[in-house]
């Protein structure tokens, strides 16, 4: 018996040894596989390490990529002759937002604006951007809103309204006029500018008229609504409007609003209907006209409406008063610094991206073969692990054999003894 019990122990010796051999073998393996990884991993370091650059080096030159992007897009309406003067063009832009403290982006995404919108004289169009910003400045908003309503009243007034400055110029005497800005006259002076150069309202008495409505509490967007109101009545009169309009004998057309304006116009309908709401109503039709038609026509509105066409009057030099004004500011110093930057970005960051651009030719060009090598990488990485995970697995096995053995070792010395004792 204590023959079989020694037999058994030899037994699982025997295992435990070849659990070892089989253990070595997998290490060997394991550490192929992992020399192997560790130089595709090294690769990989360096490759990264690239991207942290190419990271650094696109941080360090957001502003130029933007500001070549913006400019990019201004060539695509420029004339063959005009692209020779690219590069004059892009430092005029370059310039004007040092001087008025925005970044150069937008001066070029202004300039685009002001090009698409019909103003395709390079000169012309980077005098009203220098006026943009003037209003811009001047009334606190951005150079791109304050394009666009500039563009907006110059394609509406083409050939009655001379300049861009004179716009502007009108544009301060309504907002001041009234209780509205720059930005909301720019985004909805466009409802109703078109109709009143056609009606032969003029773009001052239209800014007076405003800046009537919108003090009397009616906001900006209301304001456009109903003079565009009042107008289109005039342009589409209702039959109920015509038959009135002859009855009480006056002259209801769009003849007669030119010739005496938009206040005159409606002056001369409170004589004709001796003030009577029910024949003015039938004679504008709508409600969204009625409202500021009675406003003008209230003793202050006339009132307001004398004094803001006196304004319109003197305003040469309003858009100049204005800008001086903002101007003279530590926020504004700050921010024509914070442009200087912008334009100190540009350059350093011009120079970076023409020294890099070949190597992102490569780069691009060869992607393909380092995305392949990144999938080979992610198979080698897996198998690392998975010895990893295996040479743990035999590790903890072959412990477990060899407790168990030494267990059964000491049993069967047990037994043994446990049967000399009885005489077995």
């Amino acid at each position: 018996m204590t023959d079989l019990a020694t037999l058994n122990i030899r037994v699982q010796s025997n295992q435990v040894r070849d659990g070892h051999k089989e253990l070595d073998k997998l290490a060997v393996s394991a550490g192929t596989a992992e020399t192997a990884t560790r130089r595709l991993t090294s690769s990989f370091a360096k490759l990264a390490g690239m991207g942290a650059v190419a990271g650094a080096i696109k941080s360090t030159t957001d502003e130029a990529i933007k500001f070549e992007s913006a400019m990019a897009k201004v060539t695509t309406l420029l004339s063959t002759e005009q692209e020779k003067q690219l590069g004059v063009i892009t430092e005029r832009v370059k310039a004007l937002g040092s001087a008025y403290g925005a970044a150069p982006a937008s001066q070029a995404q202004a300039l685009y604006d002001i090009i698409a919108a019909g103003h395709d004289d390079v000169s012309k169009a980077m005098d009203i951007l220098n006026t943009s910003n003037k209003l811009a400045i001047g009334g606190i908003t951005d150079v791109g809103t304050a394009a666009d309503g500039l563009t907006t009243i110059l394609a509406a007034y083409e050939g009655q309204v001379t300049s861009a400055t004179q716009a502007a110029d009108v544009m301060f005497i309504a907002a001041a006029a009234g209780k509205t800005d720059i930005e909301n006259l720019s985004k909805f002076i466009g409802k109703v500018a078109p109709i009143a150069a056609q009606v032969g309202v003029s773009l001052e008495e239209l800014g007076a008229a405003a800046g009537v409505l919108t003090k009397n509490g009616q906001n900006t967007m209301i304001t456009m609504n109903g003079l565009r109101g009042i107008m289109m009545s005039v342009m589409k009169p209702s039959k109920e409007a015509s038959e009135l309009a002859e009855q009480l004998g006056i002259d209801y057309s769009t003849t007669a609003l030119k010739a005496k304006g938009l206040q005159g116009f409606l002056m001369m309908l409170n004589d004709a209907t001796r003030g009577n709401e029910r024949q003015l109503a039938t004679l504008l039709g709508t409600t969204e006209a009625i409202l500021p038609a009675m406003t003008l026509l209230s003793e202050g509105g006339i009132a307001s409406m004398t004094q803001n066409m006196e304004a319109m009057g003197n305003m040469a030099g309003t858009t100049d008063q204005a800008v001086a004004k903002v101007t003279d500011t530590v926020a504004f110093r700050l921010s024509q610094l914070g442009a200087q930057f912008n334009n100190l970005q540009i350059t350093i960051g011009n120079g970076f991206l023409a020294g890099i651009l070949p190597g992102l030719r490569v780069l691009n060009d060869n992607f393909g073969a380092i995305t392949a090598t990144a999938a080979q990488f992610a198979k080698v990485a897996a198998l690392v692990v998975m010895s990893k995970l295996g040479a743990w697995a035999v590790a903890s096995a072959t412990a477990f054999t060899t407790k168990t053995a030494a267990i059964l070792s000491s049993n069967a010395a047990t037994i043994s003894a446990t049967l000399t004792e009885v005489g077995y």
